[in-house]
């Protein structure tokens, strides 16, 4: 209905959603807020491809992401995955490089290291064993 609305009356529309990747496809202009702060504002087609996941042994990852822009990191053993902005375009063999959805990437640029760090040192009254 609202595309059909849309279509017929043009104008700027603001959806909320924690759900991106169920309207991912409706979307033109991505504004991310965190804590009242802009913290991502760019045009959908710019953001796709921005991010990627690296997975593999741990040492080959960590050598391959160094310099990258880190948004989020989960380690299992020997395996480590990161999710990193500015990622080489040579991968090595034993590494394994994907996308990540708009909506993964939103998630992970709200909560990556940086954002959690720099939200906890703006927020002085917050308990120190808050969860962010």
């Amino acid at each position: 209905m609202l595309m059909a609305d849309y279509a017929e009356h043009p104008r700027t529309i603001v959806l909320s959603s924690h759900l991106i990747d169920e309207v991912a496809d409706l979307l033109e202009h991505v504004v991310v807020l965190d804590r009242g702060r802009v913290v991502l504002d760019d045009d959908v087609d710019a953001l796709r491809g921005r991010a990627v996941t690296v997975s593999g042994p741990a040492g080959s990852v960590e050598r391959f992401v160094a310099g990258c822009g880190e948004l989020h990191r989960e380690g299992l053993g020997s395996t480590l995955r990161v999710t990193v902005v500015g990622a080489p375009a040579a991968v090595p063999p034993d590494l394994e490089v994907t996308p990540v959805t708009l909506q993964q990437l939103i998630v992970h640029t709200a909560t990556a290291p940086s954002r959690r760090s720099a939200s906890a040192a703006s927020a002085p009254d917050a308990d120190p064993g808050e969860a962010r």
